[in-house]
């Protein structure tokens, strides 16, 4: 973690965090970054971007846990810039769509 001095304040309207969670190929993509301004500043840290790839609802629920640890440093400093953009549950609606067109076009091939 990088250490900002303790009477350091981010612009809180710049700065942000954001970690987005999507399906790709039989895996969640986790991607991350969080952008520090002003840059330059005391620490020189303008922020970090990060992509992880994990095979489980729970090891992404852990990431999304891991991400927000991180965070808890930065709000001390002023980050109120938060998002996290899940798509796992839409993914989930649209693969039991998807079973079920397949469902129905092999019910009327067989007939």
């Amino acid at each position: 973690m990088i250490s900002l001095p303790d009477d350091w304040n981010m612009d809180n309207q710049e700065s942000y965090a954001k970690l987005v969670v999507t399906f790709q190929g039989g895996s969640y993509l986790v991607t991350t970054e969080c952008i520090i301004r002003p840059y330059p500043n005391p620490a020189s840290f303008g922020g970090w971007v990060g992509l992880t790839s994990v095979h489980s609802d729970l090891e992404a629920d852990d990431r999304i846990s891991e991400f927000l640890l991180e965070l808890e440093h930065y709000k001390l400093h002023g980050l109120t810039r938060i998002e996290i953009v899940d798509y796992r549950q839409l993914y989930r609606q649209n693969r039991e769509l998807l079973n079920q067109i397949v469902k129905k076009a092999l019910e009327k091939t067989n007939g």
